[in-house]
């Protein structure tokens, strides 16, 4: 188990909250589980007092290892990876990114090979030295 602290997420503060609340120092409804947050940290630094260590509210190697002298390993073993909310929802956003790539690369793709291999650009014509200039919109309606 990595260190852990307020602010982290993931399998490993699941493991860590669950062993908490194995243990008897944390109810299960009153963590958000696989975020550390301020309930964590309090369990985790009541854990430490009991245990003789120094309550900084930081999983660390001596807190994993009074951990596992308690069970931590079982409670390990017994949690499955499960991706999180944050990465489900990174993952769809990945694919709807790369469909919208995708689908705009098959619809510029003719156009180039019609066009020899040449990309066009659209450009507006004020880039464009003897081109009219453009007109403003004169009202709300444009």
């Amino acid at each position: 188990m990595q260190q852990l602290i307020i602010g982290d997420t993931g399998r490993d503060v699941v493991v860590w909250q669950r062993f908490l609340v194995s243990i008897w120092f944390a109810q299960q409804d009153e963590m958000l589980h696989g975020v550390f947050d301020e309930a964590t940290d309090t369990a985790t630094r009541a854990f430490q007092t009991t245990n003789g260590l120094h309550d900084t509210g930081i999983v660390d190697r001596l807190t994993c290892e009074a951990a596992e002298a308690q069970g931590l390993k079982t409670v390990d073993t017994s949690v499955s990876w499960l991706p999180s909310i944050g990465t489900l929802v990174w993952l769809t956003c990945l694919v709807v990114l790369t469909s919208v790539s995708l689908v705009s690369i098959l619809q510029v793709t003719p156009t180039i090979l019609a066009s020899g291999g040449k990309v066009v650009l659209p450009v507006p014509p004020q880039f464009f030295g003897n081109s009219p200039p453009v007109k403003q919109c004169p009202g709300w309606f444009c």
